[in-house]
């Protein structure tokens, strides 16, 4: 056969059995002429040929075979300029080379007297496949993209990808297929193959006008976007079918040209597409479809018919738009538009919209006694989309609900709960909605939308009382520190002098008194705004981060950055203080702790400081590095020791005049070589030459100590410790 049947079933398959039966009449009426003919064999070949239509019309056809595959057809009719598929004239050209038997003898007798010499060829060629493998394993990828490039010779950002929707009506599947080309287009049959290009920088043969290396700066602008979001799914395709099982009964693999749109997939593509026109096809069609983001311009007529009847009328056809749904939003197909829609346009115009719908009417009809509720309930959720101007306007005042006006009354009860008592006003009107209901048109949604604040706000239902209250301690204390701002923006808020004094305040301590007495430091807190008794349980939930802490009384205390509370807590973790001793307000401590003391004060800007003059000057003196005037050398010492040792000396004699401690390190060039005697000792040997008179007497205060490694040891002459 001139043909193999695989690529005939293949054509078939497509075409279509309408056209088969085309086709096949075309080539009866001889209406079909061959024009060229290039023929290996019935896997490689090329037909050219020229199909008359049905009203005399000549349609130039082409076909391209290799290795068994349709690499490329085309035809100049209007069938295969919209589908890219097998028309009929395409099939008819390949029936009629199949019935030119005496053509069929000439290449059976020309391939005989051939033969030896292909099948000597392909042998030649079997014989260096190897080596050519692993020549291209290891040439450099960007040469052989040079390469191709040179050959090619093709224009950067010429490529285009062009989407189509395909719209299953019974399925509710939205499915998207891809063409690409620069003056005619190609279907991508297999965007595995497509991804495998683009990520392996390859060469991929679509047809004869489009053959390139898919580098993305091949692509248009416009079609980066799209190439993008084909390789996303592309390799979610690959990743499935790997994973999916052979058997039989088992998953089929995903399609390799067409994907199934998920709602997040149509989010993503709508954001790709919009503003732009693209190929939409359903089940009456095909046309060009405008991605827009906005609402459609529906609208409900209201008119009167009768005395006592009247009736609902929307403006478009409800059997001719289809509703379709992304992650995120609701998109709406009508009359070559597809629209992305608000979400409030959603809940109230589309739901209404499929009521009609679901019901098979262009009409819904109600009576007069129902206009309150078609103002209470249906006409808030659509007001903008609803037309009333033919309604009489007296009527409409009789039957419209007033604006709808909210009073809430703020308390706290006996168990520290918060109440809320609302009240629901229409006009002079005023009513308790969960007990009580009035005569008049009322705005139903409106009530709804109250109701659900404060639900989300952890109000519960106290029926017997008729009114909300709040019982979480936290829901209290975001109330009172957050919503209550919301609440007095959107309603008339009334409080009692209860619910005033459940304020939120912030920790404070008046002031801190510290002065020197006796060798100490004594230090005074003033007032604080709480009671100190409830000081220890306040510090532990600062330590544990919390964000408030509820007194006694019923109110609470704001625990977040706080100086007072700050100083405090450093006073018990960083002095040594315990919390029952913060409660006397009163508390001592050593001299030493002086400077740590006064970086605590420095750092606090909220809470008056009072220093006596003695603490003041002896930390800024320290802090200074000043050295007290009575500290001299001994005059015996004056040309014994060195400069560093004198300064030394010196600050350590002033450290001892403000009873402080310090450390005496040997890091002073003190002798280091003595490894088993402290440096109380190297010293006295230094400045004495072994005389018995020691330089620090009375200086007990201080840690003296040797900075080298060895066993901990003690000094028994001066008892004290060395490394």
């Amino acid at each position: 056969m001139l043909i193999n049947r695989e690529v005939i079933e293949e054509l078939y398959e497509d075409a279509g059995i309408g056209r088969r039966i085309r086709a096949e009449d075309y080539v009866k009426q001889k209406k079909v002429r061959l024009t060229k003919t290039y023929y290996e064999d019935s896997n490689n070949f090329d037909l050219h040929a020229i199909v008359q239509g049905n009203v005399e019309e000549e349609y130039k056809t082409y076909i391209s075979v290799k290795k068994g595959e349709i690499q490329d057809a085309s035809c100049e009719c209007v069938d295969y300029q919209s589908t890219y598929g097998t028309c009929k004239h395409i099939l008819a050209m390949v029936l009629e080379f199949i019935n030119q038997k005496e053509l069929e003898s000439k290449i059976q007798e020309k391939q005989k007297g051939q033969k030896e010499k292909m099948v000597t060829m392909e042998l030649h060629k079997e014989e260096y496949r190897n080596f050519k493998q692993l020549l291209n394993t290891f040439y450099p990828a960007q040469e052989r993209t040079r390469e191709i490039r040179t050959e090619k010779k093709q224009a950067k950002h010429t490529v285009q990808i062009k989407p189509k929707f395909i719209l299953e009506k019974f399925q509710k599947k939205l499915k998207l297929e891809f063409k690409i080309g620069e003056k005619q287009f190609y279907k991508i049959k297999n965007l595995s193959q497509f991804y495998d290009a683009v990520m392996g920088h390859k060469e991929y043969h679509y047809g004869a006008k489009l053959d390139f290396v898919h580098e993305m700066d091949m692509f248009t602008k416009e079609s980066v976007p799209l190439v993008e979001f084909i390789l996303k799914y592309a390799e979610l395709i690959n990743y499935v079918n790997a994973h999916i099982s052979a058997s039989y009964y088992g998953p089929k693999p995903i399609s390799a040209g067409t994907l199934v749109l998920t709602k997040d997939g149509l989010d993503e593509i709508f954001s790709i597409l919009k503003g732009k026109q693209v190929a939409f096809q359903d089940e009456y069609g095909e046309e060009e479809v405008f991605f827009v983001d906005q609402n459609p311009q529906i609208e409900f007529k209201v008119e009167k018919i009768n005395k006592n009847e009247y009736h609902i009328i929307p403006n478009i056809e409800i059997f001719q738009y289809h509703i379709l749904e992304g992650k995120d939003n609701l998109y709406f197909l009508y009359e070559g538009t597809f629209y992305r829609c608000t979400k409030e346009f959603s809940e109230g115009v589309l739901k209404m919209l499929e009521v009609f719908r679901r019901n098979f009417t262009e009409e819904m009809i109600f009576q007069k006694e129902d206009l309150t509720s078609f103002f209470s309930f249906i006409l808030p959720k659509v007001k903008t989309n609803i037309n009333i101007e033919k309604l009489d306007q007296a009527e409409v005042q009789k039957y419209m609900p007033k604006e709808l006006a909210v009073k809430l009354f703020l308390d706290f009860d006996e168990n520290n709960f918060m109440t809320a008592e609302v009240r629901f006003c229409y006009g002079e009107k005023e009513f308790n909605p969960i007990c009580q209901t009035i005569d008049e048109p009322r705005d139903m949604v409106k009530e709804d939308e109250v109701t659900n604040i404060f639900q989300r706000t952890g109000f519960l239902l106290d029926q017997k009382n008729a009114r909300f209250i709040l019982t979480k301690e936290e829901n209290i204390y975001h109330f009172l520190s957050e919503e209550i701002a919301f609440y007095m923006q959107e309603f008339e808020v009334m409080v009692t002098d209860r619910f005033k004094q459940r304020e939120i305040r912030m920790p404070k301590l008046e002031s801190i008194g510290v002065r020197v007495e006796n060798n100490l430091l004594d230090i005074q807190l003033g007032d604080m705004n709480f009671d100190k008794e409830e000081l220890q349980e306040i510090l532990q939930k600062y330590r544990l981060r919390k964000k408030y802490h509820r007194l006694k009384d019923g109110s609470f205390l704001n625990l977040e950055e706080n100086d007072a509370i700050a100083f405090l807590d450093n006073m018990t973790s960083g002095l040594g203080i315990e919390d029952k001793q913060l409660q006397k307000g009163e508390l001592y401590l050593p001299m030493y702790r002086s400077l740590y003391l006064d970086t605590i004060l420095n750092s606090m800007k909220q809470v008056e400081i009072q220093k006596s003059d003695s603490y003041k000057q002896m930390t800024e003196k320290v802090k200074n590095r000043e050295l007290e005037a009575g500290c001299v050398v001994p005059e015996e010492l004056e040309n014994v020791l060195r400069y560093y040792q004198k300064i030394g000396f010196q600050w350590l004699k002033t450290l001892d005049y403000y009873n402080l401690g310090g450390i005496l390190a040997d890091d002073m060039g003190l002798r280091k070589n003595h490894t088993n005697a402290c440096c109380y000792c190297i010293l006295f040997r230094r400045t004495y030459k072994g005389r018995k008179k020691a330089l620090f007497s009375g200086m007990s205060k201080f840690t003296i100590f040797k900075l080298e490694k060895g066993s901990r040891k003690i000094c028994k002459r001066h008892e004290m410790p060395c490394n």
